[in-house]
C-alpha cells in the first residue's frame, strides 16, 4: 500500500469519526418490572422482569431513533382453564428488539412509540400444561412516556400491545375456538444513558 492511499484512508476514517460524533449516540442499559396479562381470556395480570440494553440516535434536537435487544418475561396468572376446576400460571421468556421514535417535547420528557419483534426463548405452565403457550414469533407496538434526566438517569413507562395471535397450542386445550389471545404488558424502566 503506498503511502498517498494509506494517507486518504486515514483522512476517511477521521472524517467518518467526526461525522459521528456530531450525531450523537448514546447507550442505555435497563432494568424493570412488567406487568403482563394474556387478552380475551380470564386470568391475572403477572409480574416479570425486562432487562436489556437499548442504542439511541439523535439527528435532531428533537428526535431521535431507539432499539436495543431486551429479555421480557410475559405470560398471565390465573389462567382458567374451560370445562375445569384449574387454573394455570403461563410463563413465556421473550427477546425483544424494539424500534421506537422518540420525540423531546420539553427538556428530557419524551414520548415514544414503534413496533418490536420477539422471539421466545422459554414458556412453562404450572400446574398443568397448556401445550407450550405462544408463537415463536412475536409482533407488538409500544408506546410510552420517558424522562432523561441532565446527569444520565432514564425513567420510563409504556403499554405493549400484542398484534401476534397466540391461540397455538394454547387454546387447543382450553378452548375449542380461536380467541385471538395476544400478550399484552405495561413496562416501568430504569436506566443509565451514556
Amino acid at each position: 500500500m503506498s503511502k498517498k492511499n494509506a494517507f486518504l484512508i486515514y483522512l476517511l476514517l477521521l472524517s467518518t469519526l467526526h461525522v459521528c460524533a456530531q450525531k450523537k449516540f448514546f447507550v442505555t442499559p435497563k432494568i424493570g418490572l412488567n406487568l403482563s396479562t394474556i387478552t380475551n381470556v380470564d386470568s391475572d395480570w403477572k409480574s416479570g422482569l425486562n432487562i436489556g440494553c437499548g442504542v439511541e440516535w439523535l439527528p435532531f434536537s428533537k428526535i431521535g431513533f431507539e432499539s436495543g435487544l431486551y429479555y421480557a418475561n410475559l405470560g398471565a396468572d390465573n389462567v382458567t382453564l374451560e370445562n375445569s376446576n384449574t387454573s394455570a400460571t403461563v410463563k413465556a421468556g421473550y427477546l425483544q428488539l424494539p424500534l421506537v421514535v422518540k420525540y423531546y417535547a420539553y427538556k428530557g420528557l419524551h414520548a415514544f412509540a414503534g413496533p418490536q419483534a420477539g422471539y421466545k426463548i422459554s414458556s412453562s405452565e404450572k400446574p398443568v400444561s397448556i401445550l407450550n403457550y405462544g408463537k415463536d414469533f412475536d409482533f407488538s407496538g409500544i408506546i410510552g412516556l420517558g424522562y432523561q434526566f441532565n446527569f444520565g438517569l432514564v425513567l420510563s413507562a409504556n403499554y405493549v400491545a400484542g398484534f401476534t395471535s397466540n391461540d397455538q397450542g394454547f387454546y387447543s386445550t382450553v378452548a375449542h375456538e380461536s380467541r385471538n389471545c395476544r400478550n399484552s404488558a405495561f413496562q416501568f424502566n430504569l436506566g443509565w444513558r451514556f
